[in-house]
């Protein structure tokens, strides 16, 4: 029997759903989405040939979530890195009120400066397959 009500069934629904919706913008640019969900964080991993402009992605990311509502989610992590590179170049977070509006967290220093170095000290990504 289906339990289709069950809002961990809704939310796997809106996480495939946004997935698409991410890869169907993102693939033509050569960008794959990916993504994996824990304690009520959705964790989404960018990659391309070169390190996706951070900038674009947390614009496109923050429509597509902004459109696809989901109450169960309380923030989204975005990652983005070069294919084969085991670090992110960049990270950035986003937080969703109880509204499902967004308040976003930039990194600063690293958009301003759009460093995108390897040091002792990057990122690492959740495994997502």
């Amino acid at each position: 029997m289906s339990q289709s009500g069950c809002p961990a069934d809704s939310s796997k629904e809106y996480i495939q759903n946004l997935i698409a919706l991410l890869n169907t913008l993102l693939v033509p640019q050569g960008i794959t989405a990916k993504s994996e969900s824990e304690d009520n964080c959705l964790y989404i991993l960018l990659e391309s040939a070169t390190v996706p402009e951070q900038q674009k992605m947390v614009a496109v990311v923050s429509l597509a979530v902004n459109s696809l509502k989901d109450a169960s989610l309380s923030r989204v992590k975005i990652y983005g890195r070069q294919i084969g590179d085991p670090f992110t170049a960049w990270i950035h977070e986003i937080t969703l009120n109880p509204e499902s509006t967004i308040a976003a967290t930039v990194d600063l220093e690293r958009c301003q400066h759009g460093l995108r170095e390897r040091s002792s000290d990057a990122h690492s990504v959740p495994r997502v397959e």
